[in-house]
């Protein structure tokens, strides 16, 4: 079936280790990105009111994914709790800067989003290395 060939080749991909050597290349960036543009002054001030959540979430969701993906159970939830840890040190941080302000909304925001991203990644990586059911013997009928 032509869906069962793309299923496994996407199944494939997901497994390669060229894409998990990508994957933690973009999370180590992003984590760079994530902490500099937390620590210059609040470049969605003036934006509509709730902006920053959403940023908040989009950048927590790929930093929890980014630390999860490809990582055996306990040391992937770790490296998601470390997610979690940054985003918290980044609030405390932002309480420091005279130019920023420390919200805990936003903590609150950031740890949703980076267990949700981690668990995201579980989900794929968990999806493309599950065994596919096993083509049908000749003769069996089925």
């Amino acid at each position: 079936m032509p869906g069962t060939r793309i299923t496994a080749r996407v199944r494939r991909g997901l497994g390669a280790p060229g894409l998990r050597a990508t994957v933690r290349v973009a999370w180590t960036a992003s984590i760079g990105l994530v902490v500099v543009l937390s620590a210059v002054p609040d470049p969605t001030s003036g934006g509509p009111p709730g902006i920053d959540k959403l940023w908040h979430a989009l950048a927590y969701l790929a930093l929890g994914f980014g630390a999860a993906f490809g990582r055996p159970g306990p040391q992937c939830w770790m490296a998601v709790a470390a997610m979690v840890t940054l985003g918290w040190a980044v609030e405390g941080l932002q309480g420091l800067l005279p130019w920023r302000s420390a919200e805990v909304a936003d903590g609150l925001v950031n740890t949703v989003a980076a267990a949700a991203g981690g668990g995201l990644a579980v989900a794929l990586t968990r999806r493309a290395t599950r065994p596919t059911d096993p083509p049908s013997s000749p003769g069996t009928g089925q």
